[in-house]
C-alpha cells in the first residue's frame, strides 16, 4: 500500500505564540547554526507548516449518581 502522505517525516515544536516561533526562525544564529544542519537530512524547499494548538478541557463528573 502506498504511504498515505507525502512525506516521511515530522517534527514537533512547542511555543506559547505564533511570535515566539517567528522570532526562533528569524533569530540569525538559528539560520546560521541550525539550518545548515537541517538541509543535511531534509528539503528546506519541500517543507510544509501545518500550525495547531492543545485546548485543555474538563469536564465536571456528575458525582451525585454511585456506580456499581
Amino acid at each position: 500500500m502506498p504511504p498515505v502522505a507525502r512525506f516521511d517525516g515530522a517534527a514537533t515544536m512547542w511555543a506559547k505564540s505564533l511570535e515566539d516561533l517567528h522570532a526562533i526562525f528569524s533569530d540569525p544564529k538559528y539560520n546560521r547554526i541550525v539550518v545548515p544542519d537541517e538541509e543535511k537530512f531534509l528539503k528546506r524547499s519541500e517543507a510544509v507548516p501545518i500550525v495547531g494548538w492543545d485546548e485543555v478541557k474538563f469536564v465536571k463528573e456528575d458525582m451525585s449518581r454511585e456506580t456499581e
